[in-house]
């Protein structure tokens, strides 16, 4: 007899030797209290946290039909290894796959992936719960699912309207201490309008800005401030879309005497959505720290990356965000197609023009399915394929993955290790003069934690990611 409900064990993937083993991580929990609010059983297990053998041993106690992994696509190759392994040790239980990743590739992982049965794709919080009780698969839009050797794709359905009516995680089954610095992870919008060539966030979260009122954002924020959390990051693509909405949020905050919060813009914000007196209302309600996606630094980039602002209104949002205080961090993208030395050049000028606390210089990663990437099949020439460049070392460690005629191989590992210097200096001067506050060598301090190396060992260590963490937040105070 078919049970009414199915169990369902939430594991998240492990990403090792990478920024997000730090962080609680969110999506699982919005898993996790949408199946709890339904009524079904389950539980969660973190990969960042915990070996292999834990997972199997766990997974033997709690007895899960459905196992769900939901995805990032980096070091996929090696997910589909686990994954397969899991099927081989578990056969009968099935197992879900969702995440950004499934959007990306879609019924490709059907072929190099045997051990998944599900893909879902967008948003899971009603198909997980729609799958947990049972409902035909056929029936259950935005899926791909095996049925026997065929694979099939349900009808795409729409992406959620009303956030509201999605819980908010509480992480009941989390183990919060072991992450890194107390910190809660706050999604309050979904969705990118916008029409960048590097981008494929749109394929997972839509196109339309969908927006949680500011009274259940403040709800979230209270329900952890009572339980005595101050540190929140924002995750959002577009937080500061509709601006009204955040004056709201903060109005809202200081309703509630919700006092000394240190709250985090998180996610990059695009400068033409902040000007000074929204940047000035945020900081008295307690944000101290924001994220600028500047990519590059001349109109002419802008518009071939088709980001749609100009460079006087980024550079405009930097100088408003460095006068009021906050703890800047700026990103920028390198070795775009058509992009020039001197493009370049000029994109480094701006890294260090203004009192940031932290620049990220990234070379540009082509994503299979966005318009830059077809860009460089036509008239670049990659040196590796996306299941390399995607699944290795390579594009945490900076390796040339494609040179174009602007741009060749060698001029680009010159700037590629260019950038990193000036990662490395910007955040060395920042340390510098944050640390005197707390370190009588900070000179010492500074040097040793802004070098790459030593950032990446303290990323790779629980322990000493936890106390980094812990004085990276004192410094911003």
């Amino acid at each position: 007899m078919k049970k009414n409900k199915s169990r369902i064990l939430i594991v998240n993937p492990g990403y090792h030797k990478s920024i997000w083993t730090a962080y609680l991580p969110p999506g699982p929990g919005y898993l996790c209290e949408s199946l709890d609010e339904n009524g079904i059983e389950n539980d969660f297990f973190d990969m960042n946290l915990y070996s292999y053998k834990n997972l199997i041993k766990k997974i033997k106690r709690f007895k899960p039909d459905y196992i769900g992994i939901p995805m990032m696509t980096y070091d996929y190759m090696n997910h589909y290894i686990f994954i397969d392994e899991l099927k081989k040790a578990f056969s009968r239980i099935k197992i879900i796959m969702g995440g950004p990743h499934v959007a990306l590739f879609g019924e490709k992982i059907m072929e190099q992936c045997s051990g998944v049965d599900i893909l879902v794709i967008g948003e899971g919080e009603r198909t997980i719960v729609e799958i947990a009780k049972n409902k035909p698969l056929r029936k259950i839009d935005n899926l791909i699912y095996r049925q026997g050797k065929k694979v099939i794709r349900t009808k795409s359905g729409e992406y959620i309207q009303d956030l509201d009516k999605l819980p908010f995680p509480k992480y009941k089954k989390f183990k919060i201490g072991k992450y890194q610095g107390n910190m809660i992870p706050i999604i309050s919008s979904r969705g990118c309008p916008y029409s960048c060539t590097y981008c494929a966030a749109h394929l997972s979260v839509g196109k339309k800005v969908r927006a949680r009122s500011a009274k259940n954002v403040v709800d979230e924020i209270e329900y952890w401030y009572k339980k005595g959390y101050m540190l929140f990051n924002f995750y959002d693509d577009n937080f500061t879309f509709y601006k009204e909405r955040v004056y709201e949020i903060c109005d809202e905050i200081e309703k509630r005497g919700l006092k000394g919060l240190n709250l985090d813009g998180g996610n990059d914000v695009r400068a033409d959505t902040i000007d000074y007196a929204l940047l000035k209302r945020m900081k008295e309600v307690g944000w101290t720290a924001l994220s600028i996606g500047v990519e590059a630094a001349s109109d002419k980039m802008l518009k071939i990356i088709k980001k749609g602002e100009d460079i006087k209104t980024i550079e405009k949002a930097i100088k408003n965000a460095t006068d009021l205080g906050y703890s800047t961090t700026l990103y920028f993208i390198i070795g775009f197609p058509r992009q020039t030395v001197k493009d370049i050049e000029e994109t480094f000028k701006l890294a260090i023009k203004y009192p940031v606390s932290n620049v990220y210089l990234y070379p540009i990663i082509p994503y299979p399915g966005t318009e830059m990437f077809e860009e460089i099949k036509r008239n670049g020439r990659f040196f590796y394929e996306p299941e390399q460049y995607l699944n290795s070392k390579l594009q945490m460690e900076d390796v040339v993955i494609f040179e174009t005629p602007e741009i060749n191989r060698k001029q680009r590992e010159i700037l590629f290790k260019r950038a990193k210097k000036i990662s490395s200096k910007v955040k060395r001067n920042f340390l510098i003069e944050r640390y005197s506050r707390i370190f009588p060598f900070n000179y010492i301090a500074a040097a040793l934690i802004s070098n790459q190396k030593i950032e990446n060992f303290i990323y790779a260590n629980r322990l000493l990611k936890k106390v980094g963490w812990d004085i990276e937040t004192k410094t911003t105070r």
